[in-house]
């Protein structure tokens, strides 16, 4: 179980990217985003689903130090807290959005499709 202080961080990260000061980066993997903090880099990455209910999937949430060794880990699954899960899958779709740019990406598409008429 996620000690209080990865929380509060998970809260933090949530707030500071839904407010734009903070940006993610994508990596070699689709379902893996992460953001550089200086003193460590925080990982957010959607795990496997369940299949149960339509909120089981697992969220993985790592930290690691800048010589890039793993210094904490946490799942966040189905067998987890609720309100936990809940907050390591919206930290993801941020991050997701945020690194792929995905509101831009929309509103050039509008743009065209409005220039096009």
């Amino acid at each position: 179980m996620a000690n209080t202080k990865f929380i509060e961080l998970l809260n933090d990260l949530l707030k500071a990217t839904k407010e734009g000061r903070l940006h993610w980066s994508d990596t070699e993997s689709d379902t893996r985003f992460k953001i550089d903090l200086q003193a460590a880099v925080v990982e957010v990455e959607e795990g496997e689903y369940d299949g149960e209910s339509g909120d089981d999937y697992s969220y993985i949430v790592t930290i690691k130090n800048k010589a890039g060794k793993i210094v904490e880990v946490e799942i966040f699954d189905q067998h987890m807290n609720k309100s936990y899960q809940s907050l390591a899958g919206q930290l993801y779709e941020l991050a997701r959005k945020d690194s792929l740019k995905v509101e831009q990406l929309i509103d050039t598409m509008i743009d065209v499709i409005r220039e096009k008429k």
